[in-house]
């Protein structure tokens, strides 16, 4: 096993060219709005999000009996069961054996939208260039109990529009992670190059994609399904798991 890191943008292309899979034993996505938000927070501010597993293998279909596919990034919450993938002789993938929810959360919010069964509107991720979450708060602040410094949100696209005419400033997220897109010309489009935070945040934005520190990967080789199973219960059920205030 080694460590190997990847760039957002490299394990999200996987994603869409059906280059990785999950073994079926995965549970369903079970995140929320506001995990994926609090995800892309802790993105922003450089804090870990917990090393992924990957196991690249040459021939799929003698490794593990049954796959599921990455869910559509078109997410609908009551339709959060994975697709069967089928495998052909000799497939070589790469099945991603911790980190499903993290992965999908960034497919959704990259590549999609997420809709509540309730209510039938799509919502797409955004970030707020005007201030951070709470305007008095600070990076420090989150070790005082603060809970998230950026303000993403997910909102409809009526909802993103009615804070436009307010005067607010919002961007999609998958709007910064466009190769094409230029984060200085959208400051300047929009009124923003003399706002420090704006220019701060779009630049850590904008940043984020490429940047192949952000994804820590362990990398299994060359071992079989049992062995397999068995680092997932370790580094899964080790221990008892610590609260914030035991830490504390």
């Amino acid at each position: 096993m080694r460590i190997q890191n990847y760039s957002i943008r490299d394990v999200m292309k996987g994603i869409e060219g059906g280059k990785m899979i999950l073994p079926a034993w995965h549970r369903e996505f079970v995140w929320k709005r506001n995990d994926i938000e609090r995800l892309f927070d802790s993105l922003m501010l450089g804090i870990p999000i917990n090393t992924l597993m990957f196991w690249p293998v040459d021939d799929t279909k003698n490794v593990v009996t049954e796959y599921s596919e990455f869910l559509s990034s078109k997410y609908l919450e009551s339709v959060s069961a994975n697709s069967i993938c089928q495998i052909k002789d000799n497939d070589s993938k790469t099945i991603v054996v911790d980190g499903q929810q993290r992965l999908t959360g960034l497919w959704i919010s990259l590549y999609g939208s997420y809709t509540l069964e309730k209510d039938k509107d799509e919502t797409y991720l955004y970030l707020n260039l005007d201030a951070p979450a709470n305007a008095s708060d600070t990076e420090e602040d989150l070790t005082n109990g603060a809970d998230c410094f950026y303000n993403f949100k997910f909102m409809p696209e009526h909802r993103y529009r009615t804070c436009i005419e307010n005067g607010e400033h919002w961007i999609r997220v998958s709007e910064a992670y466009d190769q094409n897109f230029k984060p200085i010309s959208y400051l300047l489009l929009n009124k923003l190059s003399e706002n420090p935070f704006a220019v701060d945040t779009m630049a850590k934005l904008s940043g984020l994609f490429d940047d192949e520190s952000i994804i820590n990967v362990y990398e299994i080789k060359n071992t079989d399904l049992d062995r397999v199973l068995n680092i997932l219960v370790r580094t899964n059920g080790g221990g008892k798991p610590l609260g914030k205030g035991d830490l504390l």
